[in-house]
Order: structure tokens, then sequence, then C-alpha cells
């Protein structure tokens, strides 16, 4: 992992003596005047006298993860390239870094160097001789520079979008009223009602000619990051755009273009008599949404998901037609972006299932049907349980146990998450109650927090008054929250967590690469503990890319003077990088299996008596 906070600079000229002098004004600034030190640590300086020795330490630094924010590059580096040729060499390697030319001579004007180094926003120029306060003031701007562009790289690849649908203006005048009953206002296309219509049309003739209909759910991947990153305004052009060049394909075969809403269109094909052809007319869609649009000066590309379903191969009525390529583009997205989906009696078979969890889940509190597993999590330097971590378990009396990760989006698209995670606060209090009753020692207890039930306006008011209700202390409860709700929406998170604290509750950030939050904002957010993901665990000890990201989690919580503990600890290699790393909270099958609520008893009871 790169760091954002870099200071790595690389002076780069063929005279020993004005590389000596350069370090040491960029060394002296700091020992001169604390207040311009920058964000972080002092510059950290490498040399070069020829070209293909900077070459190669910007290929290792690189390598190592710690590339140079900025060079200093002298225009003549004899022998071998001049440094013209060195930066176009070092921008081959690494587009980032920001570069200064130093130049005591006019063979390169301005145009010229602009013409041959193209970068014009990553290079500036120095006329020697030049002042030591021109040296420290580019150092200090270009190695921000390059930080502010790191963060906000770190940004914009990791954000993942979250798509809403936008409420439009409704206009008064009549002739706008009758053209939103049949059609988009935004693009133009035929609406939903409209689209319905057309395609109990398309099966009448598809039936009377005994041929096929193809649905086509099209759905334009991240399109919420377009709208964060250049506005609704150009969020709109785009889709009409999209629209436009949709509506091109109308022809004979293909009889409707329509906007589903948001960010979700579909294509009606008829006329055609083999399954094949819709695959390959699905490429071809792909193909032309992924060409590149050009908008307000801006060049935008997206990529598509499309769902796929025919008639009456897959479906016998519109409303079917119209609902399994719907559910095909959900497959398509979750196989990834750019991808199409054609819908199969396996995709019925998975639609029914889904159904029918759906309708048990929404019985299975009142039939008993949920429980806990419990993780003990260890001091390492004591041996000696601290916590108990829980995860719900749901034994389906038909299916068995069902893996959370089918269950979970069900009960939070259905609301059922709700009164599940209202459930499982409950039973912690109630579990908390029962180990005292039992002599045991308190032991607190960590809950993992849904999202959805986090983000409930009453949430805290909920928690509160089911403690209350219970007699339980709040003290011994620990509120697992994730990055997710954090980067929802901040400003009431952090309230809602000052609010627990003040309470009495523990709070602990579960999996800190969700959140995208800066240093800054992690000082004030009032959590006590931040746990490893059990994602970073695995294959520590081959991927040197986790053993970096857990060391850096590491620092940063000692740093702050927050616990980590790590998950899914499987291996004694683990352990001992855990130990190696003053990581000493932890959980996993390397300490404990996780326990059914008897074994778990039979446990701490037996640790209670040490």
């Amino acid at each position: 992992m790169i760091k954002i906070t870099n200071n790595r600079i690389l002076l780069i000229d063929d005279e020993i003596n004005i590389l000596k002098s350069l370090k040491r004004v960029l060394e002296a600034v700091f020992d001169l005047d604390e207040t311009l030190k920058p964000t972080g640590s002092r510059f950290i300086i490498d040399t070069a006298s020829q070209s293909n020795e900077a070459i190669k330490l910007v290929h290792e630094s690189l390598k190592s993860f710690q590339p140079y924010a900025l060079a200093f590059v002298d225009i003549h580096i004899p022998p071998g390239l001049d440094g013209i040729k060195t930066i176009q060499r070092i921008w081959e390697i690494d587009p980032d870094i920001q570069i200064v030319i130093c130049t005591g001579s006019s063979e390169y004007s301005w145009n010229t160097m602009r013409s041959e180094l193209k970068y014009s926003n990553n290079f500036l120029i120095l006329k020697k001789p030049f002042e030591t306060i021109e040296i420290q003031q580019l150092a200090f701007a270009l190695t921000k520079k390059w930080q502010l562009n790191q963060q906000n790289r770190v940004y914009i690849d990791n954000l993942e979008s979250i798509l809403k649908t936008r409420s439009k203006e409704l206009k008064e005048t009549e002739h706008l009223l009758l053209l939103k009953t049949t059609h988009d206002l935004l693009t133009g296309l035929p609406n939903q009602a409209l689209l319905v219509d057309r395609v109990h049309q398309a099966l009448v003739t598809a039936k009377n000619n005994k041929s096929l209909v193809g649905c086509y759910f099209i759905d334009i991947n991240n399109f919420q990051l377009i709208n964060d990153s250049y506005g609704f305004q150009i969020g709109d052009v785009l889709l009409k755009s999209i629209g436009n060049r949709l509506s091109k394909l109308i022809n004979l075969q293909v009889t409707t273009i329509a906007r589903w809403g948001g960010n979700v269109f579909v294509v009606i094909l008829t006329g055609k008599d083999t399954q094949d052809f819709f695959e390959k007319f699905a490429t071809q869609l792909l193909q032309t949404i992924n060409q590149p649009y050009e908008i307000d000066n801006k060049t935008i590309s997206i990529t598509a998901s499309i769902g796929i379903c025919i008639y009456p191969l897959y479906a016998n009525e519109a409303y079917a037609l119209l609902k399994n390529a719907n559910t095909s583009l959900n497959i398509a997205k979750k196989h990834g972006h750019n991808n199409h989906q054609m819908f199969s009696n396996e995709f019925y078979k998975t639609a029914l299932k889904r159904a029918d969890i759906e309708n048990r889940l929404s019985h299975a509190i009142d039939n008993n049907e949920f429980a806990f597993m419990y993780y003990p999590v260890f001091d390492l330097i004591t041996n000696k349980i601290l916590c108990i971590e829980t995860s719900l378990v749901w034994d389906h009396p038909g299916r068995g146990v069902i893996p959370s990760k089918f269950y979970i989006p069900i009960a939070e698209e259905t609301g059922i998450i709700i009164s599940i995670e209202e459930w499982m606060l409950r039973r912690v209090c109630k579990q908390i109650n029962f180990w005292i009753q039992k002599g045991l020692k308190p032991y607190r207890m960590s809950i993992r927090i849904n999202d959805k039930f986090f983000m409930k306006n009453d949430f805290v008011e909920v928690v509160e008054r089911i403690t209350k209700e219970l007699s339980t202390d709040s003290n011994l409860i620990e509120l697992e929250i994730s990055g997710h709700s954090l980067m929802n929406n901040e400003v009431d998170a952090l309230k809602k967590m000052i609010e627990l604290r003040n309470l009495g509750f523990h709070i602990a950030l579960n999996d800190l690469s969700t959140w995208y939050a800066s240093l800054n904002n992690m000082t004030h957010i009032p959590f006590e503990k931040i746990k490893i993901n059990r994602n970073f665990m695995q294959g520590l000890e081959e991927r040197n890319d986790h053993a970096i990201i857990v060391k850096t989690i590491i620092t940063i919580a000692k740093n702050l003077n927050l616990e980590v503990i790590a998950e899914g600890i499987e291996t004694c290699g683990q352990l001992n990088f855990l130990r190696q790393n003053a990581s000493d909270k932890v959980r996993g099958y390397a300490l404990q299996k996780p326990l059914d609520e008897e074994s778990c008893l039979n446990v701490l009871s037996k640790h209670n008596l040490k």
C-alpha cells in the first residue's frame, strides 16, 4: 500500500556539489523553522548523478510501495539521457511524480518543454542560480500537491456508489402531464407504463409469427459515482446521451427503447427465432454503451450490466418477461461489471429459493430459529478471555443452517432486519444476565450492528430502552459499527456514537478499510477499538500487501490509543506476526473454535476458575 503522506524527494544532477547543496537546503529548513514542517515527517531525500541511476531508483521506489512525490531534475545530465528524456522515462514508470526542472540555459523553451513532456500540470521550471527559499517553497508545495492527488485517487478508486432514484420536477402544463404518463421527461424515451403496453403488443405478434421476443434490462454501473464526481447536471446529460445512442438501434427488430427508472434502460428485440442471436445482441449493446461520452469538455467512460429474458422460452406473459429480465440483471451485477446474463430455469429455481427464504424469515423469530455462535477474544500475553463476540445463526427447518450472506440482504430489503437486530440485542442482554446469575465474572459481549438498524432515527432510544427493560449494564455491551455506517452519514453517526458512549456502551469500528476517512476524522469519532477483517489475515504469510495493511492499521490504532482485535486467526504464523507487531487481542480457530451456548458456558466456567 502506498503512503499518501509521502515526503520522498529525488535529486538528479551530474554535479555532486549541487546535489549536496540541494540536499542541505531541504534538510536545513526543519532545523531553522518548525512552523514550515509539512504534515508527516522530514523529507526523505535520495540523489542520482546519472539518468540511468535515477530511473532505477524510481523503479525500486514503486516496488517497495514508497514512490517519490517530487524530483528535482537538471536539464543537462551527461553522459546518457538529458533532463527532458530522463523525465519522460520517469513518467513512463510513475506519471504521478511532480517534477522541478532546474535549468540555467535557454536550450529548451517553455513551449518546447510542454510539447515534449505533455504532463503540463506535473512540472515547474526553476532557473539557475536559484534562491534557497525557492527550493524550499517548491518542495513543500509540490509534495503536498502529490499527497492531495493520492488522497483524491484513493477516494475515487474505492468509493462504492449507491444508486438513488432522483425525484423529478412535475410541471403543471397539460402537455407535460400527458407526456409523463407515457414517456420519461428527462430522456424522452417510453416509460414503464408505455413499455408494458409495447411488450404486450410484441408478444401478441410473436405468438402469431411463432418467433421469439428478447427483453434486456440495462444498468449503468456506478452511476452514483458519476453524479458524485461531476454533479447531477452532467449525470442527466449522460442519461440523455445513453438514451439517444440506444435509440439509434431502433429498427424492425428493436421495437422499443425505454427508461425503466434511475439509470436502468430496457430494450425489446423481436422477430428472431434462435437464442444465440439474443446473446450476441447483448454483446453489441455493451459495445454501444461503452463507447466514451464527451460531455462539457469531459470524457466519461462507463460500463453496463445486462439481464436478458426470452419469450416464450423463460416467460409466458409480459410481466413475467420483465420480472425475469430484471432478475437476470441482478445476477449480472453480482458477477461484476460489463457482462450479461440470460435468464434460465436455474435462475427461476434461485428466485423460488429466495421467495421461500423471505417467507420463512418473517417467522424465524417467532419460531425460535435464530441462535448465537460465540467467539471468545483472547489476550495473547495472558491467554485470558477478554470479551465474547457474537455471530447470528439461522437454523432453517428445511434447509439447515443458512449462511448470513444469503438471508441478510433479503432481510435488509424487506425491513425484517430491524426485528432481527432488536432480537439480537435482547439476546445479548439475556445472555449477560444469565452468565452473571451462574456466578461467572461479568464478560463484555460484542454485537455487530447492521447498517440499516444503525441508521434508524431512534436507534439510540431503542438500544437504551431494551437494556433498561432487561436491567443489563450498558458497560458490558460493545456495539460494533461498520465503516459503511460512518460513510453513509458521518454527522449523524458521530452524534449517535457520542450518545451511546455517554450511556456507557462501548464502541468498536468493524473493518477500517471500508471507511475512507482522514486520520483527522478518526481522532474525533468516539470508538475504542478497531477490528482487522479476517480477509486481511487470510494469506497474511504469503501476501506482502496484506502484511503492510495490517501493520498500518495496528500502528494507526496504537498511536490513537485504540485497541486492535485481529479476527479469523487460524495459524501459528499469523499469531507470531501479530505478536511481533504488538497486536495482543485476537480471536479465531488457532485459539478457540466458535462455540454454541452450552459450550461457551463451559469454556467461560473453566476460565473463571483461573
